[in-house]
């Protein structure tokens, strides 16, 4: 064999090596640990979220963001929903249980307008149902923390919160996977006695009626008045479906009868709580 064939012999096997190399590297990454469809996204107006499946990894999965102001992230099982807000560059990194990870790049081309997410207090007595209306067809809810405390359950167009242990709990609501409200569910033994108006002194013309709201409670309630024959009282149903933040609504009706001073109680009967109204019939 001559010196050139040998050259070319060897020339052959060297870009044979590589071939091989360069192949078992492309393997590699299509058979790593942690595997999504998609590496980068370019989000914009007319395309303002991304939808990212995880093909493959152990679960227990978390996710982070260079810069939230740029790109936001919603994980639902094993589909991964990215958000983009302000133009720019961003890296979602994904990882699962076994320390694997994979970087997505995001790219947001202009300006997508969002909402400022609204915030909400719910009072949830341990053991109770509250329910949320849903009228968007992309709408999400997710438990960020205090999975514990409550438990969420779809159920046709409404959103069903049930209060688990005494605590804390936020709830995400998404519409097409932005954060469009935020729920602080606190999980409590009882509800607070709350009645409007606030003033304890009213003034009424004999023969004329008014009303007092409880706004807030057990939904036991008893009324008692001071002087007989001066005001009657009733209590009545609440005229219109109860918001998140009231809790078994009610109205205390009264009847001026005859002139005179009588101190109207209302109380609330699971907690022994009383709220008294000094009227005044002229």
């Amino acid at each position: 064999m001559t010196s050139l064939d040998m050259i070319k012999k060897f020339l052959f096997l060297l870009l044979a090596l590589v071939a091989i190399v360069s192949c078992s590297k492309n393997e590699e990454e299509q058979i790593g640990p942690l595997q999504v469809d998609k590496s980068s996204v370019v989000l914009s107006t007319d395309n303002p979220y991304a939808a990212i499946q995880i093909i493959k990894g152990s679960g227990n999965y978390s996710v982070s963001s260079s810069n939230e102001s740029v790109a936001v992230y919603l994980l639902l099982e094993n589909t991964l929903y990215i958000s983009g807000n302000a133009m720019g560059n961003a890296t979602v990194t994904l990882s699962d249980g076994e320390g694997n990870s994979v970087k997505i790049k995001i790219e947001v081309k202009n300006y997508i307008p969002r909402i400022v997410p609204l915030s909400t207090v719910i009072f949830l007595k341990k053991g109770d149902t509250k329910s949320i209306e849903v009228t968007k067809a992309n709408a999400v809810f997710a438990i960020e923390s205090g999975s514990n405390s409550i438990q969420v359950k779809e159920s046709g167009n409404k959103v069903m919160i049930s209060g688990l242990s005494l605590g804390t709990a936020t709830l995400y609501y998404f519409e097409d996977f932005w954060p469009a409200q935020i729920y602080n569910v606190q999980i409590i033994e009882h509800y607070p006695f709350s009645i409007s108006p606030g003033s304890s002194n009213i003034s009424v013309n004999n023969g004329k009626d008014g009303e007092l709201y409880i706004i807030s409670g057990s939904g036991s309630y008893s009324l008692s008045t001071s002087t007989s024959g001066v005001i009657s009282t009733e209590l009545r149903p609440y005229p219109i479906a109860a918001t998140l933040s009231q809790n078994n609504p009610a109205v205390v009706y009264y009847k001026a009868m005859a002139s005179g001073v009588s101190v109207l109680t209302v109380t609330d009967n699971e907690t022994g709580e009383s709220k008294s109204f000094s009227l005044r019939v002229n």
